[in-house]
């Protein structure tokens, strides 16, 4: 447009200017636009260019950056990750968690990404953010499960517990465990104060108080240990009937316990808490007991007090056989007993630097397997023999390939056998019953029986007469 054009507005003379801003043409004077660019229908195209290598020029400056090109893409991602645990949070209900979790997964990525040989992003980054929140929850004292955590953040379990074990696996990073016992004790225990089973009615009073830091010394002294593949919800109802029987020191009827588990792990005190689903039987309840038991024994065996205490004569009799040297056994009485002096001396003592398996050291002991028989060859390649040789083969020459020149005798009966076993066949069958004999039908109308007596008495000619005498008339 001519800059010398007149406004059609206001009809003053050199006002119309381009403005960039407004995209058209508008008149300094009275702000008219006086024309617009058109969006849709250029004025003009540009013929197309030939194919040809594509220039610098035209192109990102820092296409072929690496370094600036891998930082970008970081960058993306990072906002990608902040906005997930952004929702995740919000989902949850804990919004203020996410600056923490923001922080802690870029240590985390930072430190575990190099060790990677494929890529840095992508689901594995989501569940290392996913595991990130979840351990930020923990540190902060909230009561969630793994499992929420995994749904609130749209990524697989299986993976998020992975990522988890990454994070544990790292020293500069915060080590959670994923099946923690100590989501879940807290509440058995106040099932228990609220709903006593009767295997707690012969208590008068318990102390539930220390019940609770009892239960929670026993819980720190098991996280030095490693649980690969491990049921919370029992091993948390075990630690508590453990904690109720030190805090007491006496043994307590533990299949009558046991039974409360089921109503107890399945429980839902209405707290808001983000827990898993009831997982959990008695019959794996006892088991966690038992290892739990086993745990507590070495501990209370390690005792200087406990070796020295005085011998029984029950013991005496029982360990009669042992060495003069064996370390004495513990009954439950005597863990029970002992159980919080073993726990108080465990939790003095340093921590180790690397955690032994909890199954391999107090789990069931696995029967060992038999080793695997040999396969035996095929019968044709023991014999050396092709389908079509074995084809032409007579029934005599197949048995003297197959057996001995006198073991075939050993399965077949003589004569003498089989007929012996004729007349034995069925000696152990009980003998049916006999039938009875065919009764014939009523008849439906009673039928007249003709005398045949005649037929079978001999005839008297001198009785017989004449049947035409006996038709004529008299006289």
């Amino acid at each position: 447009m001519d800059a010398a054009c007149a406004c059609p507005v206001c009809a003053q003379v050199g006002t119309v200017q381009w403005l960039a801003e407004a995209c058209a043409y508008v008149c300094c004077a009275c702000a008219a636009i006086v024309s617009e660019a058109p969006l849709d229908a250029p004025d003009g195209t540009d013929a197309p260019r030939a194919p040809a290598r594509p220039s610098t020029s035209r192109r990102w400056p820092l296409a072929y950056d690496r370094e600036h090109a891998r930082a970008e893409s970081d960058r993306r991602h990072h906002t990608q990750v902040r906005a997930m645990l952004h929702g995740a949070c919000l989902r949850l209900g804990w919004e203020h968690a996410a600056t923490q979790a923001r922080a802690l997964f870029e240590r985390a990525h930072a430190a575990l990404a190099p060790q990677r040989a494929h890529t840095r992003w992508g689901a594995w980054a989501a569940a290392l953010a996913a595991a990130c929140l979840y351990a930020t929850l923990r540190e902060s004292g909230y009561i969630v499960d793994v499992a929420a955590v995994a749904v609130a953040t749209d990524q697989t379990l299986a993976a998020v517990v992975h990522a988890c074990g990454e994070l544990s696996r790292e020293p500069c990073l915060p080590r959670v465990p994923v099946h923690d016992p100590g989501l879940y004790w807290r509440r058995h225990t106040e099932y228990l104060e609220l709903h006593p089973p009767a295997a707690l009615a012969s208590v008068r009073a318990i102390p539930w108080p220390a019940v609770r830091a009892s239960t929670e010394q026993l819980y720190r002294l098991c996280t030095r240990y490693q649980w690969a593949s491990l049921d919370a919800q029992p091993f948390a109802y075990a630690m508590v009937m453990h904690a109720i029987e030190g805090t007491l020191q006496r043994a307590l009827p533990v299949r009558a316990l046991a039974d409360a588990a089921p109503p107890a792990i399945a429980w839902d005190a209405g707290d808001g808490w983000l827990l898993g689903p009831p997982r959990g039987s008695v019959a794996s309840v006892l088991a966690r007991y038992a290892e739990l038991h086993k745990m507590l024994a070495q501990h209370v065996q390690s005792l200087p007090w406990v070796a020295a205490r005085p011998v029984s004569k029950k013991e005496r009799d029982r360990t009669r056989h042992l060495a003069p040297g064996a370390p004495r056994s513990v009954s439950r009485a005597d863990v029970a007993r002992y159980m919080m002096d073993a726990v108080h001396m465990a939790a003095q003592a340093p921590e180790p630097s690397t955690r032994p398996s909890w199954t391999h050291a107090f789990g069931r002991a696995e029967p060992a397997r038999a080793a695997p028989p040999e396969a035996r060859a095929p019968m044709a390649t023991r014999l050396g023999l092709s389908g079509p040789q074995i084809d032409a083969l007579s029934e005599a020459q197949v048995d003297a390939c197959l057996f001995e020149p006198d073991e075939l005798s050993t399965y077949l009966r003589t004569p003498e056998e089989q007929a012996h076993w004729e007349r034995l066949k069925g000696w152990d069958v009980e003998p049916a019953a006999p039938r009875a004999p065919a009764v014939a039908p009523a008849p439906k109308r009673p039928r007249i029986a003709p005398d045949r007596a005649h037929l079978t008495r001999p005839l008297d000619l001198a009785q017989q007469t004449d049947s035409a005498a006996d038709w004529d008339e008299p006289g």
